[in-house]
């Protein structure tokens, strides 16, 4: 028993020191998911029914590098989904309640719903991809990989109406009579509403690929606690429902005439059972996924700054000393020292004056590179208001040209350009500015005339939006009535269709 304890303790004792070896490559997650998910059938009648799914799963990820790594888990995965199918009939022969001849039964459903429900664990492999961290932790990553589904549950329930009649025929297959018997509900012809009860399904194993993507954020500043925010998209590669089926959806019941047995669609055929309502079934999930991730292990002979230990590491044997967090200088207790205790103390004063040296060095090139960093800014920003005051005494207009033809949307530099406008008219806010819009000669002079208020219109709009008030921005057209180049060749016309902007006290 003890040597059981002892052996252990010792493995306890080596994976703790393999994490502190291992550079963080170790990541532990929880998460879960949810969105759409639904079953692609392809029926020949109706569509597919998407619902509500979600996944909760452990995962276990190693990094090889700073961007890459691989990862596998388990995970429970939850999916609904159906089908709605549309007008459609089905017609065979059965015996009938007494088995003295034989009915010609014609079953029709319009609207009928049948909805499923299944249930996987689900084994994921995975390659995943991330970026460096921004300035605030974050990363983009993007994870792509298969899940071997393993299906634990499977069941379904089918709601509408189905209506049925009958012919009784002769030995040659012929009815005896032209009118068929219909509002006897008792003998199994008229109108019936499904039972809408749950029956269970039986899936089969699945192969889904999967793909997401989205932002990882820090949330310690050791880098060891992370949530993961994104968006995933499962679709399975097989056939959950291999083989079909001999039934038939709404079957006749000589037993007990007025109650039909009803069927899967999944696993029903039409046309006197030779076609089946479905080819294959395959999985479709979308939605959000949220995970929460645990890093585990240190960084190689690294420090501990949480704790404000430091490791000093031995040099040479016979010549070892550490400092410990009481700063008392000892003997390594392994090795035998040759140099006598003082010199090692002398030896240790030094490099802390050495240390206190260059941070003060350091500590004084800081604050002068700060120092110059200000005035540069202060140099700026006068340079910046001595030409916002030259604008401001200026006739003359700025021009943005470079409109597609017809077009009055404002490009990103434009943009960029009636930013410094709205900087300027928030220091001034005694300035009003005057924007005219001109077009070329190509369309009507009318069309033309609307084209260039468009323009000038959608600039006041940007600067309205950015907070400047509309009293203090008045906008015209000149259409293509004054041109700045002749318009015959695109390159002009482009440079006339422009705005002009004029800043007035």
């Amino acid at each position: 028993m003890k040597k059981s304890i002892i052996i252990g303790l010792i493995g306890l004792y080596s994976v703790a020191m393999y994490g502190q070896e291992s550079l963080n490559k170790h990541e532990i997650s929880v998460w879960g998911a949810g969105g759409l998910t639904t079953l692609l059938s392809n029926p020949v009648v109706g569509s597919n029914i998407a619902g509500l799914g979600g996944q909760v799963g452990l995962g276990y990820n190693y990094s090889f590098n700073p961007h890459w790594s691989l990862g596998a888990g388990v995970e429970y995965f939850i999916l609904n989904g159906g089908t709605k199918m549309s007008l459609f009939t089905d017609t065979y022969l059965t015996p009938s309640e007494t088995g003295e001849y034989i009915y010609r039964i014609q079953t029709e459903g319009n609207g009928v719903k049948q909805k499923y429900s299944a249930a996987y664990f689900n084994i994921p492999v995975s390659v995943k991809y991330q970026t460096d961290p921004n300035a605030k932790g974050r990363r983009w990553y993007v994870a792509g990989g298969a899940k071997l589904g393993i299906p634990t549950s499977g069941s379904y329930k089918t709601d509408g109406t189905m209506t049925t009649k009958g012919w009784e025929i002769d030995a040659n297959g012929n009815p005896h009579s032209s009118d068929p018997y219909i509002n006897m509900p008792h003998h199994g012809f008229g109108t019936y509403e499904l039972s809408n009860v749950k029956q269970d399904f039986k899936f089969e194993m699945n192969l889904a690929a999967f793909l997401e993507t989205g932002i990882k954020w820090r949330l310690s500043s050791s880098d060891r606690t992370f949530l993961y925010t994104g968006l995933f998209v499962d679709y399975g590669l097989l056939d959950v429902h291999k083989g079909g089926g001999e039934n038939r959806f709404y079957q006749y019941n000589p037993q007990e005439p007025s109650r039909y047995i009803e069927s899967s669609i999944f696993t029903s055929k039409y046309n006197n059972g030779t076609q089946p309502y479905v080819d294959k079934i395959n999985t479709l999930a979308a939605g959000i996924k949220v995970a929460l991730a645990f890093s585990v292990g240190g960084h190689k002979n690294g420090s501990n700054a949480s704790n404000g230990q430091v490791n000093a590491q031995p040099v040479q044997p016979g010549n070892v000393w550490s400092i410990r967090p009481d700063n008392i200088l000892t003997e390594h207790p392994d090795y035998v020292s040759t140099v006598p205790l003082l010199e090692r103390q002398a030896a240790l004063m030094g490099r802390l004056d050495a240390i206190e040296a260059e941070h003060e060095i350091y500590l004084a090139a800081a604050e002068e590179r700060r120092r110059q960093y200000e005035e540069a800014l202060l140099a700026a920003e006068d340079e910046r208001q001595q030409q916002y005051m030259e604008l401001l005494q200026s006739s003359q207009g700025i021009e943005l040209d470079n409109y597609d033809l017809a077009r009055v949307t404002l490009t990103p530099e434009q943009k960029l350009a009636l930013e410094q406008y709205v900087d300027l008219m928030k220091r001034d806010p005694d300035c009003s500015l005057y924007i005219t819009g001109h077009t070329c000669n190509l369309g009507s002079e009318q069309l033309n005339m609307r084209i260039g208020q468009e323009r000038a219109d959608l600039a006041k709009d940007f600067l309205v939006e950015n907070g400047i008030a509309p009293s203090r921005i008045h906008t015209f057209s000149k259409g293509e009535l004054n041109p700045l180049y002749p318009n015959d060749n695109e390159v002009d016309r482009r440079k006339n269709r422009r705005l002009e902007l004029t800043i007035r006290e």
